[in-house]
This record gives C-alpha cells, structure tokens and sequence, in this order.
C-alpha cells in the first residue's frame, strides 16, 4: 500500500510481502533542515561536511582486537581534497562483525547546490551469533541523498528487504531497537533513520548498530550502514 505520511517532512512508505516468519519492508522517508535549524542527538560525531558519502563503516573493538573498514566508499563534493567525487565498495567481510555487499557514491555540484548519494546492498550484522543472539539481521538494499541549497538541505532514505529485525512502518527518526539474547541481556542497539542536524546543515545514518560501553559481550564500538551529509551552499 502506498500513501504520504507526515514525518519530519514528506514520507511514503510501501509494505511488501511477508516470507518465514520475518518481516519484510521497504522504507522510504526524508527529512528537512532549514539554516535556524539546529539540533543535537546522541550521536553527532565529527563536524557535518559540505557534502559527502559513504556506503558505511566499521568500527568495532572485542579485547585488543579492533576490526576497522574505514569509511566504504567515501565521497566529497570538494574538489580540493584528495577524496574523490565517486566511489565504488566491493563486497567484503569485516571479520566476525558484518558483511557489506556492492556498494557506489557520488558527490557532486550542480551549480551553487551540493548533491551527495549513495546506495548498498546485503548487509548482515554477524557479530552477535556468538553470544546468543540467533536471528541473522540482514538489510537488503539500502539508500541515502542529501542536497543543499543556499537556503537549507534536504535528505531521504529508503531500506529493503529487512530481515530479522521487526521495523516500524512508517519510520520515525532515531528509531532504536534493543537487540537482546536469551536471558534477556543487552548486546546491542539498533537505530534506524538517524539525523543530525546543525544549523541548517545534515547528516542522515539510514542504519547505525551501537554496542554498549560495558555490556555483556567484549565488543564495543559501531557499524554505520550508509550515510550522508550536506551544509548548505551559502
């Protein structure tokens, strides 16, 4: 069923079919910033760029071992910066943490506005199988665009084919699901549609993974699943 809803801006959202048990739906929202804007979540990070992409990032330590992606398939509007203004990620395996399949950006002016995009496929969260948690995460495909104007920025998203992980329908913005074992402990939370905002500027994480600073597993640190950010071009 498609229709608009309201969610921070405009939103569509289509539900698809159901198969084993486990739910499966496509997303698609988007979210508006104007230059009086200003906000600060939880998670905020490093300072929001002009424009820039990436296909997502692992970051995640358990003991002395750190496994590290770096930012998949970065891109930037910048043309004085070494960073390129498209990019491919090949499939890969981060160790026992997560799987990321193909993955492109791109970055790019269009007269005075910066537009920024990037989409994924086949990410599966595998680092949780060893301490009891048994449903296998997987996002499907995966979306995200930001662009900035002299006035402002405005961003969507979009995910597919989500499995093992009963997602709301439409998504509100920093949606967190707490993924849990079997006693009931806390081994991570899920957040979906993440935003930033910062005087007009955006940073939009269609997925993040966060494991807690002292919980019951050894790991500690983040999976970024696709993310974009825009400052408007004034």
């Amino acid at each position: 069923m498609d229709g608009p809803s309201q969610f921070m801006a405009r939103k569509k959202v289509t539900t698809m079919s159901t198969r084993s048990g486990l739910r499966r739906i496509a997303v698609i929202g988007a979210v508006l910033a104007t230059t009086a804007a200003v906000g600060s979540p939880a998670y905020a990070a490093a300072e929001i760029q002009d424009g820039s992409a990436n296909v997502g990032k692992v970051n995640v330590t358990s003991g002395e071992t750190t496994t590290s992606s770096g930012d998949l398939a970065l891109c930037d509007v910048d043309p004085e910066t070494p960073t390129p203004d498209k990019a491919t990620a090949q499939a890969k395996t981060y160790g026992t943490i997560a799987k990321f399949g193909k993955g492109t950006t791109e970055c790019k002016k269009v007269g005075e506005d910066n537009v920024v995009k990037m989409s994924g496929t086949k990410f599966e969260l595998t680092a949780l199988k060893q301490y009891g948690y048994t449903k296998i995460t997987r996002v499907g495909t995966y979306s995200a665009e930001c662009t900035s104007t002299p006035n402002g920025t405005s961003g969507k998203f979009s995910l597919g084919g989500v499995s093992g992980l009963e997602i709301p329908n439409p998504m509100p913005a920093g949606h967190m699901i707490p993924l849990k074992n079997n006693k009931g402990e806390l081994l991570a939370r899920v957040f979906f549609n993440e935003v930033t905002k910062d005087q007009g500027a955006i940073r939009l994480n269609v997925m993040r993974v966060a494991f807690p600073p002292a919980g019951v597993t050894p790991l500690r640190g983040s999976i970024i699943v696709g993310s974009v950010e825009c400052r408007p071009s004034f």
